[in-house]
């Protein structure tokens, strides 16, 4: 019998494939006007279509524009984002500055740098909502230059009377929940994990939107940095949460919060029955939790308590574990503790700064504990909260006998037979899509052992010398893989180099280098068709005496391209007039011996001619 074709279906079943499971850039950019009448003729009847743009190529994204009118008012489902695109925000917007044509449109995730696009033209196109019927709204800002009015957008955005979903991922500092309507909302899935709200504003919320059923917010240090009168009598006055099934509460490290001002809140939700808290070690608290637990929640089935030894160090872990080891606690199946260690980072200004905030879960961890042990005989305990795992000869995390289960996320620092065992026996590594490897050796066993563990791996960190001397381990194993980092050291990417790469990883979308031969860029034209962005380090090819912002918007008025940046690294969103671009040319050197005798003996010259060309260029721009 020979096997089925597509065009062999009835029209009704592709119908119902276009519209439920394929991507709408798809089917135009592979089947409108590309095949036949029928073709055509079935994508125009279709009633409702989602168009998911994240990480679409730049050639395949004009292309839609150009044709997405036609189907403007059978848009569901939208997906817009800057990940590895930059300027796809900024371009959907020149084509469509308002969501309003698109009637139909349910569903919307907007992703965007605040730096890289028009905060105003951003604001209108968001507020254009009200014009919809859009039921869920995902918003993520990153680099978001004004708080304030951001902040009073996205309250406005939670006045939409159909969105029943919202989720705001963001670097915001602060959103002012003073400027919530007094008009009870339908939302029902809030998330806004972070830094956001003040223990006062919950009574508002909790007001504001009593239908809710799942909650997921950060509780910050305000004004008000002690427990006081104002934030008692708010506690009498709390509105009863009679329909909450889920809360997940992060608590700031400079917040001082007890479980005793958790207590009025958690007591006016009667029906929760799943409960996280992340927080710091004021909040690990046996005895209080177990009081609380046995007196309020009572169809609570599942609780996590979440601390790191960071916010521990002041207190004996081994102490706090022997607290969740009583009997109540050993009773609830689904009631435990975790602590995680996150030592390994070195603690500079910046790392130290994460710590103390919320994000200090989302680290790599070095070592776990969990308690209490609802294990029987040599059971395991499963432990899926930790996404993200580094493992070291040199720490200890082998003692932790725990199943990670949902590992997405795995960096090995140095690897031994024994720490090998240990992975593959407490690591679902079939769960893991990004591989980080900092191996201090070049022992081409250890890493074939590895990669072979982690066969849906989509992304690689690697040093440029540790995959060429081991590209043997990677032939033929990786075409699944989209996202190559080879940025760390700084390494020289020549034509041959360039081939390599093309070899282990055909099907790579994304590469992120570190170089001065950015002359060899138009040759990814040629090995690596399927390439979509390109990340490389300027550092190295700018003036010093530019900052960031001055090096940026010489950069926009010199070259066409579209382009991010985030600190000295450039992202630029490839299509065939990037590798065109005249910009590139600027790093062509005649050759490595005449680059180091220019080194070794007009220093001084150089530094003088680049001083001048510099701000030449600098005053052609602005001139």
């Amino acid at each position: 019998m020979s096997l089925s074709k597509l065009e062999s279906l009835p029209n009704e079943i592709l119908s119902d494939l276009i519209e439920k499971y394929i991507n709408g850039v798809d089917v135009l950019f592979a089947f409108s006007y590309q095949l036949n009448r029928r073709f055509d003729a079935l994508i125009t009847q279709c009633h409702r279509l989602h168009f998911d743009f994240i990480r679409c190529r730049k050639v395949v994204f004009c292309f839609c524009m150009g044709l997405l009118p036609a189907y403007i008012d059978k848009i569901e489902e939208l997906a817009l984002s800057e990940q590895d695109t930059p300027g796809q925000i900024h371009a959907f917007l020149s084509f469509f500055p308002s969501f309003t044509p698109f009637k139909r449109l349910r569903t919307l995730y907007f992703h965007y740098n605040g730096k890289a696009v028009d905060w105003h033209r951003v604001a209108r196109a968001l507020l254009s909502l009200f014009t919809t019927t859009i039921s869920t709204l995902s918003i993520k800002i990153t680099k978001a230059e004004n708080d304030f009015s951001v902040s009073k957008v996205i309250v406005d955005l939670l006045q939409l009377k159909t969105l029943r979903r919202f989720c705001l991922v963001s670097d915001l500092n602060y959103i002012d929940w003073n400027y919530l309507p007094n008009i009870s909302s339908n939302i029902e899935y809030l998330t806004i994990p972070g830094r956001h709200c003040e223990f006062r504003h919950l009574r508002s919320i909790c007001q504001w939107a009593p239908r809710l059923k799942y909650l997921d917010i950060g509780i910050i240090s305000g004004p008000y940095t002690i427990y006081n009168k104002l934030e008692q009598s708010s506690e009498k006055n709390i509105i009863p949460m009679s329909t909450l099934r889920t809360l997940v509460l992060s608590v700031e490290d400079r917040h001082p919060a007890t479980v005793d001002m958790l207590a009025p809140y958690l007591n006016a939700m009667p029906v929760l029955n799943h409960l996280e808290i992340k927080a710091k070690g004021e909040l690990v608290d046996a005895a209080a939790w177990k009081k609380l637990l046995e007196t309020s929640l009572p169809l609570l089935t599942h609780f996590t308590l979440r601390t790191t030894a960071y916010h521990l160090q002041n207190v004996n872990i081994y102490n706090v574990l022997k607290s969740f080891r009583s009997s109540f606690w050993l009773s609830k199946k689904n009631f435990n503790i975790i602590i995680t260690d996150h030592k390994g980072l070195k603690l500079n200004r910046f790392v130290t700064s994460v710590i103390q905030s919320l994000d200090a879960f989302n680290l790599p961890v070095f070592q776990c504990w969990v308690e209490p042990d609802h294990t029987v005989n040599d059971g395991f305990i499963t432990v899926n909260k930790i996404t993200s795992l580094r493992l070291s000869v040199r720490e200890n995390i082998v003692l932790c006998h725990y199943y990670f289960g949902n590992v997405t996320c795995l960096t090995v620092d140095n690897m031994d037979r024994s720490l090998f065992k240990w992975m593959t026996t407490y690591v679902n590594c079939s769960q893991i899509k990004e591989l980080i490897i900092t191996l201090s050796y070049k022992e081409t066993d250890e890493l074939t052992s590895l990669l072979a563990c982690v066969p849906n791996m989509s992304s690689l960190h690697i040093s440029f010398d540790l995959l060429i001397t081991n590209k043997d381990a990677f032939v033929g194993k990786n075409n699944s893989l989209k996202r190559l980092d080879i940025s760390i050291p700084e390494h020289m990417f020549k034509e041959e180099d360039i081939i390599v790469i093309a070899k282990l990883f055909p099907y790579v979308e994304h590469i992120q280098i570190n170089t001065s031969n950015l002359y060899n860029v138009p040759l990814l034209k040629t090995y690596l068709p399927h390439l979509r962005s390109l990340t490389f380090d300027t550092s190295n090819n700018r003036p010093s005496y530019f900052d960031d912002d001055v090096y940026t918007e010489i950069l926009r008025q010199e070259t066409k391209f579209f382009f991010q940046n985030q600190g000295p690294m450039i992202t630029v969103w490839i299509d065939q007039a990037v590798y065109e671009e005249p910009y590139w040319q600027r790093f062509a050197v005649k050759s490595s011996q005449s680059i180091a005798t220019s080194i070794t003996t007009n220093a001084s010259n150089n530094e003088k001619k680049k001083k001048k060309k510099g701000i030449f260029s600098f005053l052609k721009f602005f001139k």
